[in-house]
Parts: structure tokens; C-alpha cells; sequence
């Protein structure tokens, strides 16, 4: 549980955020970290987070995205979650517009263990159609935190 209080707290979690598009949503997830003591540069890690984007999108289906980086900015593994008032295009893979963005930001020295335990372990937890459908509906900061918490906890367990 240490590891997952130190990669995702009460205040990683943004809901009715109004956002226009997947770049806002980028460069917002950069300002969140920067003002979390997460990151030392937003912009280094939006862009960061861009060129990744523009490499495959990370439009995970039914309204979810996962944009994630490795980046040097970034101080430490973290996860935020973002719901907006109104989709936007994510170029998906099932080409509907995101709504709800999962956003993974960990630093370059970690060698990508974690990084990539926690991309799996995310999506895995997505494909559970039950976990799926109570994060859509839920608009509760408190019920959202305790289900990626114990999501995460499962993964720190693997």
C-alpha cells in the first residue's frame, strides 16, 4: 500500500473538467503534475506526453484514454484520473470520442517496470466490464479513489 500512496492521492482526481481537446487534456495533466511535486517542467512532460500521443493513440475504447510517459521531468511513478464535462476526439481505437483519461506519468531511471506494471495493470482492470461501468457512472471523488486505489493494490501485489 506504500507504493500506491505515493503514486496516486485524493488530489490526482479531476471531475467535470471542460476540456476541447486531447492537447488541453495533455497539457492540463502536465500542470497537475508540475503543481503535485510530480513533475519539475510541464511543458517537458506535455511534450513528452504528445510525442507519445502522436506515436499511437492511447484511446483505450469505450470513452477511456491512457496517455502515459516515461520523461525525465517527471520525479516520480503517478496516476491521475480526469472525467470531463464533454468528450473529445482521441482518434481511439474504436473511434469514439474519451471522456474519462487515466493519466500515467513515471520517470526515465525506473527502467520501465513500473511504468509498464502499471499500463497493464490498468488496462487489465478495463477489460472487468463491472469495474468498467461503476468508473463511468461514478462522478464521487471518494468512490473513484477507492476503486483505482484498490486496482493499484492489486497490481502492487502481482
Amino acid at each position: 500500500m506504500d507504493m500506491v500512496t505515493s503514486i496516486f492521492e485524493r488530489n490526482y482526481i479531476q471531475i467535470n473538467v471542460d476540456m476541447v481537446n486531447k492537447e488541453q487534456v495533455l497539457r492540463y495533466i502536465a500542470k497537475l503534475a508540475e503543481k503535485a511535486g510530480v513533475s519539475y517542467d510541464s511543458e517537458q512532460t506535455y511534450e513528452s506526453m504528445l510525442k507519445r500521443e502522436n506515436e499511437f493513440s492511447t484511446g483505450f475504447g469505450d470513452g477511456f484514454a491512457i496517455p502515459h510517459t516515461k520523461c525525465a521531468s517527471i520525479k516520480k511513478p503517478a496516476v491521475f484520473i480526469l472525467k470531463l464535462r464533454s468528450s473529445v476526439d482521441w482518434k481511439a481505437i474504436d473511434e469514439r470520442p474519451v471522456s474519462i483519461i487515466i493519466g500515467l506519468l513515471t520517470p526515465n531511471e525506473n527502467n520501465g517496470a513500473i511504468h509498464l506494471k502499471l499500463l497493464a495493470s490498468l488496462s487489465r482492470k478495463l477489460m472487468d466490464e463491472d469495474f468498467k461501468r461503476k468508473f463511468i457512472l461514478s462522478f464521487d471523488e471518494e468512490e473513484l479513489f477507492h476503486m483505482v486505489t484498490e486496482a493499484l493494490v492489486a497490481f502492487e501485489n502481482e
